[in-house]
């Protein structure tokens, strides 16, 4: 499978079950969020938002790529400051296809914790989710779906994670991901355009 195509089909379950928001900022913060990163933010999720019919992947990928690019020149350079900040570059870098860039949105998420950002933990457990499978080891908290050939599955799970922990990082328990791929085949069933997009 190219790099597009795996970069289409990990992609918002995560996000539809956490209900993740470009709004989802600390009520309160001394300084004020980078506004370069948060358009990137934006325009990565524009990228991953309505009818995936007519999506060129390949397109979205080298989109993604210069994101990444700019993001880590931010980060290089200290503009990012807040936990919003470095929750919109997590996200950039959740998007990218090689384990890397999956430690890198993994270390983005923990700061921003520290930083105080609400939605962080879930970004913390799926970046740390996405970079366990791309190095072919199981996922721990159960974020990562998978839809080949029509036909949805979540990724093998390493169930020493309890749910008990899954709740602290915000994630849904094991059983509520089992159910999110019911639902997902439904609607591919269905005729629907079902995504993974986290």
């Amino acid at each position: 499978m190219n790099k597009p195509t795996v970069a289409a089909v990990m992609a918002l379950a995560g996000l539809l079950m956490t209900g993740i928001s470009q709004s989802s900022a600390p009520p309160s913060q001394a300084q004020e969020n980078n506004a370069e990163i948060a358009q990137m933010f934006k325009e990565d999720q524009a990228d991953r938002t309505g009818d995936f019919s007519s999506t060129n992947w390949h397109e979205v990928a080298e989109r993604d790529e210069k994101r990444r690019t700019r993001a880590l020149e931010l980060v290089k350079d200290g503009s990012l400051k807040t936990g919003t900040d470095f929750f919109h570059a997590a996200m950039i870098f959740q998007h990218a296809e090689e384990p890397d860039g999956y430690k890198m949105a993994h270390e983005l998420s923990v700061i921003a914790i520290s930083l105080g950002h609400p939605t962080a933990k879930w970004l913390a457990a799926a970046s740390w989710d996405r970079f366990l499978l791309s190095i072919e080891h199981k996922q721990r908290f159960g974020t990562q779906f998978w839809i080949k050939d029509k036909k949805a599955s979540l990724q093998p799970v390493d169930e020493k994670i309890t749910d008990s922990m899954r709740k602290l990082m915000n994630c849904p328990t094991l059983e509520q991901a089992k159910q999110r791929v019911i639902q997902m085949q439904k609607e591919i069933d269905g005729g629907g355009n079902s995504i993974v997009n986290n």
